[in-house]
């Protein structure tokens, strides 16, 4: 091994050490702002609770006082969007049946098959 070598070897390594470094600090900074590169970003639930063949989830709705509940009914396969209005009123939104969603989105892919 020549001289030239020993040179250029010693010199990639503090290059490489540099650009980890560099890549860790976009990472972390890019986990902070939520929008990070490796991982998407995450949707929040204010609340969830599941217990039976039912699952309930709350998130904010698109003003403060707006909250939105979703209930899942596993038996019946149906969704179930509530809007309840300052902690006082509940009305619901709509109401989907999930296997004809997913009937739907099979068919709008052009996918075949069925239950």
């Amino acid at each position: 091994m020549n001289n030239n070598q020993i040179t250029t070897r010693r010199g990639t390594i503090p290059l490489l050490a540099s650009a980890l470094v560099l890549l860790g600090l976009v990472l972390v900074q890019a986990e902070r702002s939520g929008s990070s590169p490796v991982a998407p970003a995450t949707a929040i639930a204010e609340m969830a609770a599941a217990g039976g063949a039912y699952s309930a989830m709350t998130t904010q709705g698109q003003s403060s006082s707006e909250e939105l509940l979703y209930v899942l009914d596993q038996r019946a396969e149906r969704l179930m969007v509530y809007r309840v209005e300052n902690g006082r009123a509940l009305s619901l939104q709509r109401s989907e049946d999930l296997a004809q969603v997913f009937a739907q989105a099979r068919s709008a892919a052009g996918g075949a098959g069925g239950r």
